[in-house]
């Protein structure tokens, strides 16, 4: 894990570091419209890369130090070839890590893309390039 402690009360968890790139530019120009946020790729946070990373960075973000003041997730992932198939893959992945109680917060389980689920912290799950089309971070660049 190379991510120090959380010092936002939201928190961006991105598939890879492009799209934790995008997200911290975006942020950065038009910070005074939006809320601060912590930014993290997979690797941040698990010793995994892509999709199949979400469970353990999932894991690994919740013991955090700091996380316990996060009440906002959004997760980042591709659509790749197929779109639902891909939102569900990450979705599984967490709520495999909160039935097999490796998260110590009562984290939210989305059931679409793009919605935001209420819970502690409340959890949305973004797809590039937008829910239900195929593609990735290149598609929407």
């Amino acid at each position: 894990m190379r991510r120090g402690p959380f010092t936002e009360s939201r928190f961006i968890l991105c598939e890879g570091f492009e799209d934790a790139a995008l997200a911290r530019g975006l942020i950065g120009t038009t910070s005074r419209h939006l809320p601060a946020f912590d930014v993290s790729p997979i690797p941040d946070l698990a010793d995994a890369a892509g999709k199949e990373g979400f469970g353990d960075a999932f894991i690994g973000s919740d013991a955090v130090r700091g996380f316990e003041n996060i009440v906002d997730v959004i997760v980042v992932a591709d659509n790749d070839s197929d779109a639902l198939k891909s939102f569900n893959a990450v979705r599984d992945l967490l709520i495999k890590a909160k039935n097999e109680g490796n998260l110590k917060h009562d984290w939210a389980i989305p059931h679409h893309a793009g919605v935001r689920a209420i819970g502690h912290p409340s959890v949305s799950i973004w797809m590039w390039p937008t829910p239900g089309d195929e593609g990735c971070l290149e598609t929407v660049l």
